[in-house]
């Protein structure tokens, strides 16, 4: 019997850990992407009503061919009217990721559908 709680009370933590610590894979609809050289290297409005997506040197361990990937596959699929996901770190004011933020997330990668 002890041992079952042992190994409820692992799952519990590692349940909550993963939701504290985790991130959101989101598939939404964009309505306009930017780039250029500023805090946000990319940039994305979407149409749902939501806050949009941010992409940053720090958040992508300063790696430039990172924020170059992500957005060359964004284009990409807007050019060929696929779908994108997005995967989100946090909110930009810490809070967790979401995919319906009200505040603009952290975008670490995305793939196209």
């Amino acid at each position: 019997m002890k041992r079952y709680r042992v190994v409820i009370f692992a799952l519990a933590i590692s349940w909550a850990s993963a939701n504290a610590f985790g991130f959101a894979d989101c598939t939404r609809p964009i309505q306009s992407v930017w780039t250029g050289y500023d805090g946000a290297r990319i940039y994305i409005k979407y149409s749902d009503g939501f806050s949009g997506a941010a992409m940053s040197l720090d958040y992508v361990n300063n790696d430039e061919q990172v924020v170059n990937r992500t957005l060359a596959a964004i284009l990409a699929a807007q050019l060929a009217g696929r779908t994108v996901t997005f995967r989100y770190d946090a909110g930009q004011d810490g809070s967790p990721a979401t995919c319906t933020p009200g505040v603009a997330q952290k975008l670490s990668g995305v793939w196209v559908n």
